[in-house]
């Protein structure tokens, strides 16, 4: 096995803690979503989804939408490579929903989620 599990989620564990020391929503919530990736990288799904979740929520409370619209487009590539493209299209919709929020560089999440609704399609 390339990578240590174990210490891994140890040291997620560590910086989860740290960052809700901090009280700050958008830090813990960019903390979580790290957590998210380094799980998808170790092939934890699971644990994956459920820190874009918490993530996403926290995301919410500090109004960080484009991090928001994100961590749902990554929550969905989960899904698909789960198979569960139902999931993942819910997933997108809810994303794409939150585009009106966006002032600044929406037009390149559009055109991002817009592939992956597509990609879904087919």
């Amino acid at each position: 096995e390339r990578y240590d599990k174990k210490n891994s989620f140890m040291f997620m564990d560590l910086a989860d803690s740290v960052a809700r020391e901090t009280k700050n929503k958008k830090f813990i919530g960019s903390t979580l979503s790290r957590c998210a990736k380094i799980s998808t990288r170790l092939d934890e799904s699971a644990k994956a989804l459920s820190y874009y979740r918490e993530s996403t929520r926290y995301y919410e409370q500090a109004n960080a939408v484009e991090n928001e619209i994100k961590n749902y487009q990554a929550a969905a590539q989960i899904m698909v490579k789960l198979g569960n493209k139902t999931k993942a299209k819910a997933l997108l919709s809810r994303a794409y929903s939150k585009l009106s929020k966006i002032d600044s560089n929406a037009s390149e999440l559009t055109s991002d989620l817009n592939s992956q609704i597509l990609a879904l399609a087919n």
